[in-house]
């Protein structure tokens, strides 16, 4: 694998809690933003994706200039980042049963162990060709 294939020293970083409460002014009902960084963009993944893996929400943020893939704990509220690539990543889904995400960085479709947080790439997109969403089959094969 060549460099912009590899984690960077950030992978595996654990943010501070942003966890912010609050009751919504109209409904009076109580709101916990999980990620209040004013700076970064925050998503969860698309609404169909499995975002939930051991108590923590995967979400996407450009938090450092970058989309990467971070982990926000619902027990603590820490943020871990999950991802530190060269290149934004995109179409980020989690394989069920499995401590596995995949997702597409460039024009490469990688899979993230996402307890040793180690990258595997599974396919290149020939030339003229483009990765969009990423989807993994309920036995845990992409």
């Amino acid at each position: 694998m060549g460099t912009d294939r590899q984690q960077g020293p950030d992978a595996g970083r654990v943010l501070a809690p942003e966890r912010e409460t609050y009751r919504d002014p109209r409904t009076n009902a109580r709101v916990t933003r999980l990620t209040s960084d004013p700076e970064a963009d925050s998503r969860h993944l698309y609404f169909t994706e499995n975002g939930w893996y051991d108590d923590q929400l995967l979400v996407r943020s450009n938090r450092d200039g970058n989309d990467d893939l971070y982990a926000v704990d619902l027990d603590d509220g820490t943020i871990t980042q999950l991802t530190d690539l060269p290149r934004a990543i995109s179409g980020v889904t989690r394989v069920d049963r499995t401590e596995t995400a995949v997702f597409w960085h460039d024009n490469s479709l990688f899979a993230l162990d996402l307890g040793s947080l180690a990258v595997t790439a599974l396919y290149d997109c020939p030339a003229g060709y483009e990765g969009s969403i990423a989807a993994a089959r309920p036995t845990g094969s992409v």
